[in-house]
This record gives C-alpha cells, sequence and structure tokens, in this order.
C-alpha cells in the first residue's frame, strides 16, 4: 500500500516537473529582427512604423504590447505591411492575432473591386501566432521577409 501512494506522488511531481515545459517556449531576437529586415525590406513600399501605426492600423492596446517591428505601407494605395508583434500574454496574443486579421478583412474589403493585385497580396499574406507573438507579412518579398523572420525565431 505504501509502495503504491509512493508511486502515486512520484507521478504527481514529475508531472508537476513537466507542465512548465510544456508551454510554448518561442522567442525571437528582435533586434537582430530589426537588422535583418532593415537590409532586405524594399523602402519603395514599406515605411517604419511606431506605437501610433499600431494604434492607427491594428487598434491595438499598446498596454498588451512587450515589443514590436513594424512597416507601414509608404502610400494609402498599398498593401505592403511587415508586423512582429510581442504580446505581454496569451490572452493579449489572441486579441492582437484577431486585431491583425481584422485589418487584413478591412484590407482585402477597401481593396475589393480595383485593387486587384493588392487584393492578391492580401489573399497571399502570411499571418500566425506562435506563442506570444503575432506575425504578420504582406507584399511581393512576403516570403523573402518570412524567411528571414523564420530564421530568428528560437523554440
Amino acid at each position: 500500500m505504501k509502495s503504491i501512494r509512493y508511486l502515486i506522488y512520484l507521478i504527481i511531481a514529475a508531472v508537476l516537473l513537466i507542465i512548465p515545459f510544456l508551454k510554448d517556449q518561442t522567442s525571437i531576437d528582435m533586434d537582430d529582427l530589426a537588422k535583418a529586415l532593415q537590409e532586405k525590406h524594399n523602402s519603395e513600399y514599406l515605411s517604419e512604423g511606431d506605437k501610433s501605426g499600431l494604434r492607427k492600423f491594428y487598434h491595438i492596446n499598446f498596454d498588451d504590447v512587450e515589443r514590436f517591428i513594424l512597416y507601414i505601407p509608404a502610400t494609402s494605395m498599398r498593401v505592403n505591411e511587415v508586423a512582429i508583434i510581442q504580446a505581454k500574454g496569451e490572452v493579449q496574443a489572441e486579441s492582437i492575432f484577431q486585431a491583425v486579421n481584422k485589418r487584413k478583412e478591412e484590407q482585402l474589403h477597401a481593396f475589393e473591386g480595383y485593387g486587384i493585385e493588392q487584393c492578391e497580396l492580401l489573399k497571399q499574406a502570411i499571418l500566425m501566432r506562435k506563442g506570444n507573438y503575432v506575425i504578420y507579412v504582406v507584399g511581393e518579398d512576403a516570403k523573402d521577409l518570412y524567411q528571414i523572420i523564420e530564421t530568428e525565431v528560437h523554440g
């Protein structure tokens, strides 16, 4: 009987030790990524964004954001964007993901009927969540830029 109780305690202890390692431990070196993206992005189509860009384009509460990299369209007639947003937690990451997805859908609607090329870029956009990070890449060079982002993802 004591050996069964001991075994149960051992199993519980093992599970409690393993649980923290089961969470998504994704991390991105934002400084290295910012440098790599600056070298590769097409400045003809993109401008560097700031906090006000997060608010204007995605309606994100900045209190939910740990760090971010943002490139916004150089003109209102383009849809090119790059956003890598590190949220402060899981709930905030999901909220930010939904806000970015809403932006994408609004852009599709806005360009529908006359911005055929821009709509195609939006349909091919990369939007994903990795842990507390939301990644959004739109543009002719989206796949190349995403490859740069992928090289900086750890975990």
